[in-house]
């Protein structure tokens, strides 16, 4: 087991699966323990094999902390120096809705910028453009973002030293549990071990109520889609993503639609057009 003081380990995440709660919660943990926070920001070099070795080396010559990968693309890191880690994944249907409610408000580059397809809109302003969730969910739904996502969760290679948890084990059921099974993967003991179950009391929404109440949390509820999904909605997933989900471990097979209600009148409401960016979300 590591002590604080020379824990290296790798985590591992995807858009909307809680991103910026384990950037924070990792971040406080580097904090308190002295570790350095290596962030790995994915670029269109990223799985070049001279990028990828110059970033094994660099982490390698370091030694000890904490490298954080929001995209779960730089996979080759752990593998190559037999890390510990953690590798987060969500429910592509929980994914799916909050990409679109998330992509309505977000401030990123890549969302005002104009694209021929939609003749010149950005994709922020054709996603507002739509009349009703039902239309940007399946906007969503076909998009290259929300497909690369999907791609990449279930792309993550099999390693015995980084095993994948369920955004949903940390949100519901013994949570302070799921966090010491966690944590214990990733080797903490004593001292180390105390000051991440404190943070994770501190930075979980679901153990900290006060967490909960800020103005940034917009739900990061698990299951969403069971309330607001309708048998249609689920037929046209299943046909674009169905894989996704029987491939993930989220479902048997494609007959998960036919428990849901035929059909869902507030998908078919007017679409909520925020007025700002804003700010933090528990499941980004």
């Amino acid at each position: 087991m590591q002590r604080g003081e020379d824990l290296l380990y790798y985590v591992g995440t995807h858009h909307k699966t809680g991103t910026a709660w384990m950037r924070q919660l990792h971040g406080s943990i580097a904090g308190r323990l002295g570790l350095p926070l290596v962030e790995l920001v994915r670029t269109p070099d990223s799985r070049d094999p001279a990028k990828l070795d110059s970033t094994v080396q660099s982490i390698r010559a370091q030694r000890r902390g904490i490298v954080f990968d929001e995209h779960s693309c730089f996979a080759e890191v752990p593998k190559q120096l037999r890390m510990r880690g953690v590798h987060i994944i969500r429910d592509p249907r929980d994914v799916l809705i909050s990409s679109t409610f998330y992509h309505l408000r977000a401030s990123e580059p890549w969302l005002h910028r104009p694209l021929p397809q939609y003749d010149g809109k950005t994709y922020q302003e054709k996603l507002r453009s739509l009349g009703t969730i039902r239309e940007a969910i399946l906007l969503e739904l076909g998009s290259l973002p929300t497909r690369v996502t999907l791609n990449e969760m279930r792309g993550f290679p099999k390693l015995a030293t980084v095993p994948t948890i369920n955004y949903e084990s940390l949100m519901i059921g013994d949570v302070l549990a799921e966090f010491e099974a966690m944590f214990s993967s990733l080797g903490f003991s004593g001292e180390a071990r105390r000051v991440a179950l404190e943070c994770a009391r501190r930075e979980s929404i679901v153990l900290n109520p006060a967490r909960r109440r800020s103005p940034h949390v917009r739900s990061g509820e698990p299951q969403q889609w069971r309330q607001l999904f309708d048998r249609v909605l689920g037929d046209q997933f299943v046909a674009v993503a169905g894989d996704d989900l029987v491939a993930l471990g989220y479902e048997p097979d494609d007959s998960w639609p036919e428990e849901l209600p035929a059909t869902r009148p507030a998908l078919d409401e007017h679409l909520p057009i925020p007025d700002s960016e804003r700010g933090f979300e528990a499941d980004r």
